[in-house]
């Protein structure tokens, strides 16, 4: 029998209609911004260009922000598939609702001499819990929720793949989450051990409509994935993936 192979992208949201406040970020008014016109013909760029034809079955995950589910919609139609018929998987904890970015001690976006900047300082200052006040960002924990819906999304189309089939998984979430997620994938944090500055080789952060994809080069029941981000490549098996996401979950208590 013939296996069929998984394909997938991980992307920032397209450009969004508008700005907020620093204080409204993750609120109300800052899940309901939509895409920007211009925002929408990235997203539809980025599916003609990342997305091939012949998935059997697509599964999608993104944030609950309306920009996040807008830009799955897009990236489908842009790839030329019905966005409809793509199983939908919405978590919290790949959007920015989850924290407060004015807790004690994190840097002020809008003072940040650049994204870039602010992003680094984030991941130096907040990868670790546990967490000093409620609600503090703990950037580990965005990389286990991109992690485990990878693993997830994956899991859910295996069945397909061993009839032979073509799949796609993808994830749309925000920056810093997709920050975190290269930064556990490419080892630009050290999730093994405590250290007072853990970020090294810093490619910057995710601009709008940048993204991270991966395709199965060896199939099976643990099947191995390319991923590729920012002109770096890492090889990675399933259970593998998996035990980077429950060690990014140990970040998140503080243990290593």
């Amino acid at each position: 029998m013939t296996t069929g192979i998984i394909e997938g992208l991980v992307s920032r949201h397209g450009k969004k209609e508008r700005q907020v406040a620093e204080e409204l970020a993750g609120s109300l008014e800052d899940k309901a911004i939509c895409l920007s016109d211009g925002g929408r013909q990235q997203m539809q760029a980025v599916g003609r260009e990342n997305l091939k034809s012949g998935y059997a079955v697509i599964d999608t995950t993104t944030s609950p922000f309306a920009r996040a589910r807008e830009s799955a919609h897009e990236i489908l139609s842009g790839a030329g598939y019905n966005p409809h018929s793509a199983a939908h998987t919405e978590r919290e904890d790949i959007g920015l609702a989850v924290c407060n970015w004015l807790a004690s001690g994190v840097p002020s976006y809008a003072h940040a001499s650049s994204e870039a900047d602010y992003v680094c300082e984030l991941l130096e200052g907040f990868w670790l819990g546990p967490q000093k006040e409620e609600r503090q960002p703990v950037l580990a924990s965005f990389a286990f929720g991109l992690l485990d819906g990878l693993v997830q999304g994956i899991e859910r189309v295996q069945p397909y793949v061993k009839e032979g089939m073509k799949a796609a998984v993808i994830e749309i979430t925000h920056s810093p989450p997709i920050d975190a997620l290269d930064a556990a994938l490419f080892k630009t944090v050290a999730l093994y051990t405590l250290q007072p500055r853990i970020v090294k080789n810093f490619p910057g952060n995710y601009a709008t409509g940048e993204l991270i994809t991966f395709k199965s080069v060896i199939a099976g029941p643990n099947p191995r994935f390319e991923f590729a981000g920012k002109g770096r490549v890492k090889l990675i098996y399933l259970g593998d993936l998996k035990h980077l996401r429950d060690q990014a979950q140990r970040n998140i208590e503080g243990r290593f």
